[in-house]
């Protein structure tokens, strides 16, 4: 019985010892505070140099409302001067798999080129050939494959002549079958679209294919490119700002893709009313929108004072191997603090934006967390007295 009774009472002695360290083995999620520096603040003794804090302040938000300011000014007043000129210069060139049909005014017997070899021909006109040539009477075969419809009608009026006095040619294409744009993801009825003669732009596209679902990230659409080039585009600014800078012309081959939004999203973590995964819509959220959603700060553990959004949070490398109950952020890693008990706290926080995949976190403070290890820790002596009740 004395062996038992200095056993507990050492143990209990240790749980008092850990006790005392309850910032470090205080349970549930915390930062490692220790390992950043601020900006404003370079000289502190305790500074760091392996992550860097930006306290949210006026002069942080003015710049980053300055230059959305500045976008929306360029993006009203802008003209897109490369799309008028690729609309302007737009041709469609005849391919393979084209149906052309070819007139000779008071010529019926050439108007009508059905029939005259079989499988060089529809109801509608020639079927270009996958070499690229089509059959015409006294002509014979000719190449049209990249060639407009007004450089064949050149072609085949010249050598007319020798059969027909100045022969008045017609050419034009009756079927589009052999350039295409492919559209997928977050439109309503996702596929391809046929180029015809008239210049299809990544807005006509998307409105083409019935418009785009209530899912989908307009900010971020891709356009991939034939020569390999991608473009990112916003079809919210194009849509919400006017921004025609956003909108340009799709060629054969491109594949535009709208993605979902479900990979935008605002994760708001520590001492809140509820954690959670918050979209974020193509109008942006702020801070203080953030926060609201999750109902606040939780009055009885959250320190005010240490408000922190984290962005560029690695997660496949190190940061796998880092304990379940810390926030590890590393080297390039960028962290923003928000003291909300200051006075300007709430005009700051509705005026900074978030950014998709950032973490906002709100500390505990010192108080709640010896709380926290306090009530683990008298569990265990009172289960310890228990134990000794017991026994005797």
């Amino acid at each position: 019985m004395k062996n038992f009774n200095s056993i507990s009472q050492r143990l209990g002695l240790l749980l008092l010892i850990l006790a005392s360290s309850a910032c470090a083995l205080a349970p549930g999620m915390r930062m490692e505070e220790s390992s950043f520096s601020y900006l404003d603040k370079p000289d502190a003794a305790e500074a760091r140099k392996d992550i860097e804090i930006t306290p949210i302040t006026a002069a942080l938000v003015a710049s980053q409302q300055g230059q959305i300011r500045q976008d929306d000014i360029m993006a009203y007043g802008a003209k897109n001067k490369r799309l008028e000129k690729d609309v302007h210069d737009y041709r469609y060139l005849i391919q393979a798999r084209d149906v052309v049909k070819i007139t000779v005014w008071d010529h019926p017997e050439l108007t009508n080129p059905s029939g005259i070899t079989a499988g060089s021909s529809t109801a509608d006109g020639s079927l270009v050939r996958q070499d690229g040539t089509i059959f015409y009477p006294y002509v014979g075969v000719i190449k049209v494959a990249g060639m407009t419809v007004e450089s064949v009608r050149r072609i085949l009026a010249k050598k007319l002549a020798s059969y027909v006095k100045n022969p008045q040619v017609d050419v034009r294409i009756t079927a589009f079958r052999s350039q295409k744009v492919y559209i997928t993801g977050e439109v309503k009825n996702p596929g391809n679209l046929f180029l015809d003669d008239t210049p299809l732009t990544l807005l006509d596209a998307v409105n083409k294919m019935g418009g785009i679902t209530t899912t989908a990230d307009l900010s971020h659409v891709t356009v991939h490119s034939n020569d390999g080039s991608l473009a990112t585009v916003s079809l919210f600014r194009l849509l919400n700002r006017g921004d025609i800078s956003q909108n340009m012309l799709l060629k054969d081959g491109d594949t535009v893709h709208i993605p979902n939004n479900t990979n935008n999203k605002i994760f708001v973590m520590g001492e809140v009313g509820k954690q959670a995964a918050l979209p974020l819509p193509d109008e942006g959220m702020s801070l203080a929108e953030a926060i609201s959603e999750v109902g606040g700060f939780d009055r009885t553990s959250s320190d005010p004072s240490k408000v922190y959004v984290i962005r560029g949070v690695d997660t496949k490398g190190n940061s796998r191997q880092a304990p379940r109950d810390r926030l590890v952020v590393k080297k390039d890693t960028k962290v923003f603090h928000l003291d909300s008990e200051s006075p300007d706290a709430l005009l700051l926080a509705d005026q900074f934006h978030l950014q998709p995949r950032d973490i906002v976190y709100v500390s505990v403070k010192g108080i709640a967390r010896w709380g926290r290890v306090f009530n683990q820790v008298s569990g265990a002596i009172n289960a310890i007295g228990v134990t000794r009740a017991i026994t005797r």
